[in-house]
């Protein structure tokens, strides 16, 4: 499945560099292909297992890469540009494979079935949505970027059809609109599941300390965006934001004392 998404993306990458509507059927197709494959991966999974679980590292980077595969997909039939759907299989492509770096990394570990309640899965899912609206934000942030030097320069290219700069930092807007609430109740209900299940001190655990960067920085652009700051400084203010996204991640998967079944 590997493969198939790196062909995918290359096709993608094809589309983009040359305009070639065919090699952007092949990526539609093909990337088609991969989120069919990870839905039934995870209804095979499902039903193997008795039940889905979101609560190990390689399920949750599994089901935030089909989250980002079929909403890019479905954007893209709406809102038909090249770039974003080569950035979103990128980003994705990234996961799928972070996914079975960690899956490799935690062998032998599980998580204890006697930690598992609903308040966790729903802590879980909302976070993982939270992640899908800041990347597709972090998308729209760098096209504006793109945009704004090109248009600068004064330079244009048929290969470059990028949305209007009003346009991007407007969806850019909207995502974190949608992430920042859902990161905030993801948090909140993380803390009551910490505070009633585990019997440490969790609170400088370095998962749950990017994890509240995070929403410090995303509150800081919605701020940033209140006061009427627009442009170039706010572009590069949520791709910052989008770094602690990453960083989070990374944290997860090497010094986080509990975040790593």
């Amino acid at each position: 499945m590997v493969y198939l998404y790196a062909i995918s993306l290359f096709f993608y990458y094809l589309a983009f560099i040359q305009k070639n509507r065919l090699f952007q059927r092949f990526g539609m197709v093909t990337l088609s292909l991969v989120w069919g494959l990870q839905t039934l991966f995870f209804v095979w999974r499902g039903f193997t297992q008795g039940e889905l679980s979101l609560f190990t590292l390689f399920e949750s980077l599994l089901f935030y890469s089909w989250l980002l595969v079929g909403l890019s997909l479905a954007i893209h039939l709406w809102f038909r540009i090249d770039l974003f759907i080569l950035l979103s299989n990128l980003i994705g492509l990234t996961a799928f494979v972070l996914a079975f770096v960690a899956e490799r990394n935690a062998t032998g570990l599980s998580f204890p079935e006697e930690m598992v309640s609903e308040l966790l899965v729903i802590h879980v899912t909302l976070a993982i949505l939270s992640y899908v609206a800041f990347s597709f934000s972090f998308i729209f942030s760098m096209m504006y970027l793109i945009q704004y030097r090109l248009l600068k320069r004064k330079k244009w290219h048929p290969r470059f059809r990028l949305p209007s700069l009003e346009k991007a930092e407007q969806f850019s807007y909207h995502f974190n609109i949608v992430g920042f609430p859902l990161l905030a109740i993801s948090l909140l209900l993380g803390l009551i599941w910490a505070h009633l299940r585990l019997s440490f001190n969790y609170w400088f655990d370095p998962k749950i300390v990017t994890s509240f960067m995070i929403l410090i920085l995303y509150g800081h652009f919605l701020f940033l965006r209140h006061r009427r700051v627009q442009g170039e400084r706010l572009a590069w203010t949520n791709l910052l934001s989008f770094l602690m996204v990453c960083t989070n991640v990374v944290v997860s998967m090497l010094w986080s004392s509990f975040h790593r079944w």
